[in-house]
């Protein structure tokens, strides 16, 4: 039953004649690859491409769509849900079930939010801080970036900060948008501290799951660095708060779940995490919580099966954190993720301008 229930919540495809008719309607003819548009309840997306066998239209996460190619020689992908209009996804071209070969583009329906400024405004003037730095746990030199405000923009406490993984404060999707909203005056000053893990190994120092020895070894190194080379350096370098309530961990998809492990693992270091899109394997206990007890946001799309289902079925037997849970129309999805982080800094952080919410 619930696996219906699930089906009837993810977009569905959309014939050929209905699809090319959408497209010559959205007046896409002339529009640069992974252009994109939405008549009614039809997500429509071009891209160039030469004769490929079984294209497909693939939404990040929620699902592989057949596409078609148009008269002009143009490949057309679409699909289709009532909810289109308040849906966020990342959109790709695949072949014969390959990975993605053409184009990636990234979609934000109109009526997804009342002010879409708040997840959207991007500052083009933002100094990253992107280093090497050893670790003796590690036995080699790991790359970390810093995006931070000026200093005196900070209290003398510091300002509350980011940490993350996968090199998050050096992505211009995360950085431009705190960096906007912080010159908006719309969130508090925030430094966003991340780290590189080995892409080898990425599962081992991230995941929350059974390990065995090895990996249980990687995963405890991969901590230790976290927490005392990165932070500790983060901390002598940066102008940022040592308060607990101050300290905020941030993860999208495998680092969503580390967050969510150094949380349990260290509630009295962080005050909060905001998850995004973990894989839950297992529900969140924290054996002996402080007081005040850690907070943590997990939000998901409802398309991102099985993401959706784990979480669903962890989500209600949390122990030891005030725990919330969020879904949106949205498929695996970075601008989600950072909807989720702006909504909590805006919650828990907000600037003089924020709105009232």
């Amino acid at each position: 039953m619930f696996a219906l229930l699930a089906a009837l919540l993810l977009p569905v495809a959309v014939s050929e004649a209905d699809c090319l008719e959408v497209y010559t309607a959205s007046g896409l003819a002339d529009a640069e690859p992974t252009a994109h548009a939405v008549q009614g309840e039809v997500f429509v997306a071009v891209f160039e491409g030469e004769e490929i066998a079984a294209p497909v239209l693939n939404l990040n996460g929620a699902g592989e769509f057949a596409a078609f190619t148009a008269a002009d020689g143009r490949i057309v992908g679409c699909a289709r849900h009532e909810l289109m209009d308040r849906a966020a996804f990342e959109f790709g071209l695949s072949a014969d079930g390959a990975m993605r070969i053409a184009g990636m583009g990234e979609y934000l329906g109109e009526a997804r939010h009342a002010d879409p400024s708040l997840y959207t405004s991007r500052s083009k003037d933002v100094t990253i801080a992107d280093e090497m730095i050893d670790s003796a746990h590690l036995s080699e030199p790991r790359r970390v970036s810093v995006y931070a405000p000026d200093a005196d923009q900070c209290p003398d406490r510091g300002c509350p900060v980011i940490y993350t993984g996968d090199i998050m404060a050096g992505d211009r999707h995360y950085n431009r948008a705190l960096h906007a909203l912080i010159e908006q005056g719309r969130i508090a000053p925030v430094v966003m501290a991340s780290t590189m893990p080995d892409m080898a190994r990425r599962g081992d120092e991230y995941a929350r799951r059974q390990r065995g020895d090895q990996t249980q070894a990687r995963f405890e190194a991969h901590e230790a660095f976290f927490l005392e080379d990165f932070m500790g350096w983060v901390e002598a370098e940066f102008p940022v708060s040592k308060r607990r309530e101050d300290r905020i961990l941030f993860g999208y998809s495998n680092s969503a779940e580390f967050a969510i492990e150094m949380l349990e693992r260290h509630p009295g270091l962080f005050g909060a995490a905001v998850a995004a899109s973990p894989s839950l394997s297992r529900p969140v206990e924290i054996t002996d919580p402080p007081d005040p007890r850690p907070v943590l946001r997990i939000a998901y799309g409802d398309w991102e099966r099985p993401f959706a289902d784990t979480i669903e079925a962890h989500g209600g037997t949390a122990e030891g954190v005030e725990l919330s849970l969020r879904s949106t129309p949205a498929g695996h999805s970075k601008q989600a993720a950072l909807e989720a982080l702006i909504d909590y800094l805006l919650d828990v952080h907000p600037g003089p301008e924020a709105p009232d919410r």
